[in-house]
């Protein structure tokens, strides 16, 4: 083993060591915060595997990896490499490199192999809407973790049709929820969570016409990538700063991750500024613990199907401006579903949600193309649904990011979001007639930072803090510590 080797594993050793000997240290001390008797929203109970002396262990490493970031950081700036400390592992742009050459070939023949890792620890230091057996919230951590690989086979070099690709990936999901263990929140607490299983992600054929300024997608599919998100919220890990409430608590069966559906999609841009896109998906998209490989294609005439449209313009995006990018959306589910006031006898014809998609970069310090360094950008999005069929009536967030926000860490994030899911008054007073609590609104607020550590590797420190999570007026508020590693293969 080298000196470099040598060096940054007893790093990390000591890292860890000094991480788990302080979070022994305040586990000592820590005591269950108490919260008033309610009955919240009915959430999935606590699993038997959720551990709660590993939510202090939980604030100790993100403590320590703070205190790490801004240790290296005045390196950075003053141009001292670190280099020289560790193998050339770190200037790869992929942790495995080029195989030898295999992956540059391949590339070039036309197939395009990816993977990447994703594995998160986070835990609740306070409050929650889960309750223990003497009606305390549960102060608990979880680790979850996503691994997601596949190809695309760009078909005009494999075989000379122009224009067209084939894109397919599988999802291994592994871990515990937050959410079912601690929080019982609308919001979920990761945008990466998922039943525990190995699961078919989207596989489509992709043709384009016109020098790619229509494309049409066909296969098994997901809508978030291509509707309702916007430039800078793919950083946030709360689930509905990435899929809002409006759709996710409303429908919770549509085509959202990682639940690939049956569709069709169309992407129109005739130019570099207005935009229309639209898609046609099944209906009667399964639970993730029913459907628990997506292989099973479920379309049913009974349940209908989705719609989804966005018309939307880029602002300044080819004359050096500040970019920018607004558009007005929608969805809508044809098939009839049970009224979100649980009345007996009353059913609805179809569902639907309405928004608006805002997102705009207000500074930078450079405007040559394709040069780094500091900007800020501010983002938001704002629906409503109606209120006698579904379970949130009106959504908000909004949020700032900040790229480069420190000298010398020209890929580094700041960035700080947050979200107002407000609850129907007949799911409300449904909740009421059960012998629940009246519900009013959740409220969640992030601050993410994204440390860029190799070209392959990225580090993010994350705190989060729920008002009211379940909506409940009597839960108690939330703060959430987390650290999340992403690491492309």
């Amino acid at each position: 083993m080298t000196t470099a080797y040598q060096q940054s594993f007893a790093l990390v050793l000591l890292v860890l060591e000094r991480a788990f000997r302080f979070g022994a240290q305040i586990r000592k001390r820590m005591l269950y915060s108490s919260t008033r008797n309610y009955v919240p929203l009915p959430f999935s109970a606590p699993s038997s595997t959720s551990i709660s002396t590993k939510a202090p262990q939980c604030l100790a490493i993100v403590f320590v990896s703070f205190t790490g970031l801004f240790w290296l950081l005045p390196l950075r700036a003053q141009n001292i490499s670190i280099s020289p400390w560790l193998p050339e592992i770190p200037q790869r742009d992929y942790l495995a490199g080029d195989y030898d050459g295999i992956r540059t070939r391949l590339y070039q023949q036309g197939i395009d192999l990816f993977a990447n890792y994703q594995g998160e620890e986070f835990g609740n230091v306070s409050g929650g809407a889960v309750l223990d057996s003497l009606g305390q919230t549960r102060q608990v951590a979880s680790y979850d973790g996503l691994l997601t690989f596949g190809a695309t086979l760009d078909f005009d070099k494999l075989i000379g049709w122009l224009g067209a690709k084939l894109y397919f990936s599988v999802l291994e999901l592994h871990g515990s929820s937050l959410t079912q263990e601690a929080l019982g929140d609308i919001a979920g607490f990761s945008n990466i969570y998922g039943y525990n299983t190995i699961r078919l992600g989207e596989v489509y054929l992709e043709q384009s016409f016109f020098n790619n300024q229509f494309r049409i997608q066909v296969g098994q599919l997901l809508s978030h990538d291509d509707f309702f998100g916007n430039s800078y919220e793919e950083l946030f890990i709360n689930g509905t700063l990435d899929e809002f409430t409006l759709l996710s608590a409303n429908l919770p069966d549509s085509p959202l991750f990682p639940m690939a559906t049956p569709g069709v999609k169309f992407d129109l841009e005739p130019g570099k500024t207005f935009f229309l896109k639209a898609a046609l998906f099944s209906g009667s998209v399964q639970a993730q613990s029913v459907n628990r490989h997506s292989v099973a294609f479920p379309i049913s005439k009974s349940t209908g199907a989705f719609l989804f449209n966005e018309l939307g313009f880029h602002l300044n995006s080819d004359n050096g401006g500040l970019p920018g990018t607004y558009a007005v959306a929608a969805f809508y589910h044809t098939g009839t579903r049970a009224d979100v006031g649980y009345r007996p006898g009353i059913v609805k014809d179809g569902d639907y949600g309405i928004f608006f998609i805002g997102d705009q970069m207000v500074w930078r310090q450079n405007n040559e193309p394709g040069k780094k360094g500091p900007a800020i950008g501010v983002w938001s999005r704002i629906g409503g649904a109606p209120a006698e069929r579904n379970l949130v009536t009106f959504y908000a967030d909004g949020g700032v990011s900040v790229l480069a926000p420190l000298p010398g860490r020209n890929d580094d994030v700041l960035a700080i979001g947050a979200a107002c899911s407000k609850v129907s008054h007949h799911a409300s007073q449904f909740n009421q007639t059960a012998g629940g609590q009246p519900l009013s609104a959740e409220s969640v607020l992030e601050v993410t930072y994204n440390l860029q550590l190799a070209p392959w590797w990225q580090l993010q420190p994350d705190i989060q803090y729920y008002l009211k999570p379940s909506a409940g007026i009597h839960a108690a508020n939330a703060a959430v510590l987390g650290l999340r590693t992403t690491v492309t293969f």
